[in-house]
């Protein structure tokens, strides 16, 4: 089964719970790999949440931390107005969005999709 959606294609989509300031590993078959890192700090950005991204030093990955996301269920919070690129290989450009809330001080849920260009 192919799934598309708004023009580009689902290639992977999970939902699972991590630890509130967990760490997420996603590693493509092309060699690629996406690092999601949650962390509670108030010296970031006020407290206030706020997202970095930076290259792995291998050049094949991309670290996403994410500071201060603190939304307790059912309330969501990410990147979910419109899929972020993370890649390109083979020509296609990849990309990701998610949502995420905390179930209760120790534990996060997690919602992602991965997706390529058609």
């Amino acid at each position: 089964m192919k799934i598309n959606v708004d023009g580009k294609e689902l290639i992977n989509s999970a939902s699972f719970s991590l630890k509130s300031e967990g760490v997420a590993i996603f590693n493509f078959d092309e060699g690629s790999k996406i690092t999601l890192k949650f962390k509670m700090d108030k010296n970031v950005a006020g407290g206030q949440r706020s997202i970095s991204n930076n290259v792995d030093d291998d050049g094949k990955g991309m670290t996403v931390t994410c500071y201060n996301f603190k939304v307790y269920a059912p309330m969501l919070e990410g990147l979910f107005d419109e899929p972020v690129q993370i890649f390109e290989h083979g020509g296609k450009k990849y990309y990701f969005s998610f949502t995420c809330s905390l179930l209760n001080d120790d534990r996060r849920g997690l919602d992602i999709s991965f997706f390529k260009e058609k």
